[in-house]
C-alpha cells in the first residue's frame, strides 16, 4: 500500500486549480518573499485498516493548505483564498490520481493568527480512501 498516490492526487488538483500563490512544498527549499502571500501544502495520512472481510483497505487523512499573508493587511484576502480552496474540494467530491480515489468528507478553516510576521490560516480537507488489497 502506498500513500503517495493520495498525496499526488490532492497536490495535483491544488496546482491545477492555479490559485496564483507560490507553493512551499513539503521538504523542498523555499524562501518566502516578504510581503508576498504563499501557501504550504502538507498531506497527513493515517494507517491503512481493513475495511471489511473483502479485499479492501480504508484510510482517512487530511490535505492541509497553510496560507500565509503579510501581517497588518487585514484578513479578508486570506479568508477569500481559503474559500476558493474549499470550493475546489467540495464535500462528497472525488479527488483522483491514477487508480487512487479519495472522497472529501469534511472541510475546515481555522481561525487566523499572526505567526512570525505572517497572518496564518490553515485550511484542512479531510478525506476517506478505499484501496484494493489485491
Amino acid at each position: 500500500m502506498s500513500f503517495l498516490p493520495i498525496d499526488q492526487a490532492f497536490i495535483n488538483q491544488f496546482i491545477e486549480a492555479d490559485f496564483g500563490l507560490p507553493i512551499a512544498h513539503e521538504n523542498a527549499p523555499y524562501d518566502p518573499v516578504p510581503g508576498t502571500p504563499y501557501v504550504e501544502l502538507i498531506c497527513i495520512n493515517n494507517d491503512f485498516t481493513p475495511y471489511s472481510l473483502a479485499d479492501s483497505l480504508e484510510t482517512e487523512g487530511i490535505f492541509r493548505a497553510i496560507l500565509r499573508y503579510p501581517v497588518g493587511n487585514y484578513s479578508i484576502a486570506a479568508k477569500q483564498m481559503a474559500d476558493q480552496i474549499l470550493a475546489i474540494f467540495p464535500i462528497n467530491s472525488l479527488v483522483e490520481y491514477g487508480t487512487s480515489k479519495s472522497k472529501v468528507i469534511k472541510q475546515n478553516r481555522n481561525t487566523g493568527a499572526p505567526e512570525e510576521g505572517w497572518y496564518k490560516i490553515v485550511v484542512s480537507i479531510t478525506y476517506k480512501t478505499f484501496i484494493s488489497r489485491s
